[in-house]
């Protein structure tokens, strides 16, 4: 599980320059599709490791510091008001469903990793 999470969190091929993860932000944001809900996905499977490997401290620091990562991508680039984008770089494109859904993952992910 740790070197799959961290095969995830660093590959480049589901990330911009600065770590935004940009699975499923191709295309038309209106079209439902799977990718668009694999960002959700993440994010519920590394606050899941998060929590199930309390004496891996180092790993559980890189999950904290990559979901905060996203979590402020999402509120500063991706929201309008209290709805989000499907693009977490920006600029907020609509409230679609698979949006809406991967930002409630990031939100509760944040909250899980940060022990708010």
């Amino acid at each position: 599980m740790v070197q799959v999470a961290n095969a995830a969190m660093r590959s480049s091929e589901w990330h911009d320059a600065q770590g935004i993860l940009t699975l499923g932000s191709a295309g038309d944001p209106s079209q439902v599709d799977d990718s668009k809900a694999l960002k959700g996905i993440m994010m519920r499977a590394l606050s899941e490791a998060y929590q199930r490997n309390p004496d891996l401290k180092m790993f559980r620091k890189l999950i904290q510091s990559y979901i905060n990562v996203q979590y402020n991508a999402l509120l500063d680039f991706a929201s309008y008001r209290n709805v989000y984008g499907v693009d977490w770089r920006g600029p907020y494109g609509g409230p679609y469903a698979r949006g809406q859904m991967a930002a409630l993952e990031t939100l509760v992910a944040a909250i899980v990793v940060n022990d708010v």
